[in-house]
């Protein structure tokens, strides 16, 4: 495999050795919030510049799901839904949908594919669940340094 350049490398005890690619796709709750410190600190600094990056690549992109949840249909997905869960708030489980097809249930939030979906859920396990589940479905079984850097770099995978 081709050596990738990746950004930042953190040597914090958290993601030690972890690329800041990875790290945005399995954990951004916990990342983000890092970030915001880090910009209370300085907002200049070159991570916070690199992490803003990855955040307008991310945001630049119209579908990022593999296709939409109704089984007959190829679409891409351009939005997702959660479920309530009883006392939780939100099941990290996404589906998604493409442009014509809405969710089954009324009760489903529908959102835009994002990371940030993740700040709804309340416990920091339920966020990076989120998070995995949503790499999943863009077919990131494992996320490695290499596949997160694709993502972003190359748009694939």
């Amino acid at each position: 495999m081709t050596p990738i350049s990746v950004s930042h490398i953190f040597q914090t005890e958290k993601f030690r050795g972890k690329s800041l690619e990875q790290v945005y796709l399995t954990d951004y709750a916990e990342l983000e919030g890092q970030m915001e410190k880090e910009r209370r600190k300085d907002s200049t600094s070159a991570i916070i510049q690199e992490f803003d990056e990855l955040r307008q690549i991310v945001l630049g992109r119209k579908t990022m799901a593999s296709i939409c949840r109704i089984p007959s249909c190829s679409r891409p997905g351009v939005k997702l839904s959660l479920y309530p869960a009883p006392g939780r708030g939100w099941v990290p489980r996404p589906y998604f949908w493409c442009e014509e097809h809405e969710p089954w249930s009324k009760r489903a939030g529908v959102l835009a594919i994002s990371f940030d979906v993740s700040k709804l859920f309340k416990s920091k396990v339920d966020q990076r669940i989120f998070c995995k589940n949503l790499c999943r479905e863009l077919g990131m079984e494992r996320v490695t340094k290499e596949l997160a850097h694709s993502f972003f770099y190359h748009g694939d995978l």
